[in-house]
């Protein structure tokens, strides 16, 4: 889970500029809120990033689920 709180971050940043900003962009960058724009692609490259082809959002969204409840 930690590799996974890097990748969103990572995708965060990159969000200005390089087309990443049409998947994932800030709703609120002082309160950390974000919004997930296309869920499909976001899928996609995290399933790149651990050379997983079977990746898709539900798998995603339950990954994503048990980080953010680790920080609650």
């Amino acid at each position: 889970t930690k590799h996974l709180w890097k990748f969103m971050c990572r995708l965060l940043k990159q969000s200005c500029g390089m087309g990443i900003d049409k998947v994932i962009q800030w709703e609120n960058k002082e309160l950390g809120i974000f919004r997930i724009v296309n869920s499909k692609k976001v899928a996609e490259l995290w399933g790149q990033y651990k050379s997983s082809d079977r990746m898709n959002f539900e798998k995603l969204s339950r990954a994503l689920r048990c980080v953010f409840n680790s920080f609650l």
